[in-house]
């Protein structure tokens, strides 16, 4: 998508924004919060999709999982 023209650059970041908002809510209000969610989770997913060990992928699921519950996400 980085790579993408720009109307389809748009439509991405719409739905990151969306993804966003919500989020936000859920975590009552901290835009700063719910940024850093959503960028473990997006992360976290990515890496664990990439790598060849299914434990290892399991284990960046897990731990980003453990610490966003910390947070008390709910998206």
């Amino acid at each position: 998508v980085a790579r993408a023209d720009t109307s389809s650059r748009e439509v991405m970041t719409d739905h990151i924004e969306t993804f966003i908002a919500t989020v936000t809510e859920a975590l009552g209000g901290d835009e700063e919060r719910a940024i850093v969610a959503v960028s473990a989770m997006v992360g976290a997913l990515a890496l664990a999709r990439v790598v060849t060990d299914p434990a290892r992928s399991d284990a960046f699921l897990k731990s980003v999982r453990d610490h966003l519950k910390a947070l008390d996400v709910r998206a």
